[in-house]
């Protein structure tokens, strides 16, 4: 397994969906071998919990590539060159690639056959940070990242015996693809949904956004809601508190984040989110740009929260609006749908209870260990 990160904690949305299924395939019984972008010593701390499902990490530390667009290859891929370095002393079955930015390694590792894990279209991915960002340096980069992964993208997609797709919509467009003879699979994120737990009816009206305050997209729907949304609400509901948490990466909060009034509470890399989703009424997802599952909509969900989300924010998972969710794509919609779910609280419950339910129907792993059996691919 050829991971981008160390998958250890596994604190944000792509750190969770490697960490859950690198569990699952070695309490399956697979022998696996771990490969990480990332330095030793940061990560030192955090070895014996995942050593406890591998055999061995290999450490590749990333490096600084300026001609990498002359080169026609992303930078998240040519940082990663020294992946194709590494020396092993055994052959493998499957390697499999938690995505493209780590293909390098196909030069150095010898596998019967690869197997691509596509967390996001990455070129989508980067044109919508370019939409959500800025700082004029880090547009051009995303501009030219996006167009340049695109291709990059398609080559690896071809060289790879199956696709394991995150989303249910790239899956679909993968597979009507004619160009492309590779097989590919919707396998959504590993979740253990023992842990889900029962939707309960919630009054009051606190609303809940947990997720990483340090990307643009997630910066940009928050900006969104909390210029257009926020102040209907404080406005029009009795008692309306938003809050807010998730990890910083040590870096410093946007202003709209940190001149906050007393509508809005901030938790600021918490430890423990347990709490924090139990204070909830509501939760919502107000991206605007983005590609790919996102985890914090299936996270709510199984924190047993009805959730608000604009389309972006609950893609590629089958979500149906009204059935699983309460779909929101301006601020009026958004607006209205919050406070529905406020005033009419038994609703909110049934659709809380219809999403759980369906979640727990197409989470796991079982088909991705099928796939890993197959002899034919």
């Amino acid at each position: 397994m050829v991971a981008p990160d160390f998958p250890y904690p596994p604190n944000h949305g792509g750190r969770m969906d490697i960490w859950n299924r690198l569990k699952f395939l070695s309490l399956s019984g697979l022998y696996i071998d771990l490969i990480v972008t990332a330095e030793k010593n940061d990560n030192l701390q955090f070895e014996a919990e995942v050593l406890k499902y591998v055999k061995n990490i290999f450490y590749v530390p990333r490096v600084v590539d300026c001609f990498f667009a002359l080169k026609g290859i992303p930078y998240q891929v040519a940082s990663r060159k020294k992946l194709s370095k590494i020396t092993f002393n055994s052959s493998y079955d499957w390697v499999m690639l938690e995505s493209e930015a780590v293909s390098y390694v196909l030069s150095s590792v010898k596998a019967n056959k690869i197997a691509l894990r596509v967390h996001n279209n990455e070129s989508v991915y980067f044109k919508s940070l370019y939409s959500s960002e800025r700082n004029f340096l880090k547009k051009i980069y995303y501009f030219i990242e996006s167009k340049i992964y695109s291709t990059h993208t398609k080559k690896i997609k071809k060289i790879s015996n199956v696709i394991l797709n995150i989303s249910q919509d790239e899956n679909c467009f993968d597979i009507n693809d004619k160009s492309l003879m590779t097989e590919s699979f919707f396998i959504p994120p590993h979740v253990d949904v023992s842990t889900f737990l029962k939707p309960m009816k919630r009054n009051g009206a606190n609303v809940l956004f947990i997720g990483n305050l340090f990307t643009a997209n997630n910066l940009c729907g928050l900006r969104w809601y909390i210029e257009e949304v926020h102040p209907l609400l404080v406005r029009n509901i009795s008692g309306y508190k938003l809050i807010v948490a998730g990890n910083t990466r040590g870096l410093e909060l946007p202003d709209f984040l940190k001149k906050h009034d007393e509508s809005i509470i901030l938790y600021e890399s918490p430890k423990d989110l347990s709490d924090i989703y139990a204070q909830g009424t509501v939760f919502i997802n107000p991206m605007l740009s983005g590609a790919g599952v996102k985890l914090k909509t299936i996270d709510a969900i199984a924190a047993g929260l009805p959730v608000v989300s604009t389309a972006v924010g609950a893609e590629g998972l089958g979500l149906i609006d009204e059935k699983h969710y309460f779909m929101a794509n301006d601020s009026n919609f958004f607006y209205t749908a919050i406070k529905s779910v406020v005033n009419n609280p038994e609703h909110a419950f049934d659709v809380a209870i219809s999403a759980r339910s369906y979640l727990v129907d197409i989470l796991g792993g079982d088909e991705l260990l099928k796939i890993f059996m197959r002899s034919d691919l």
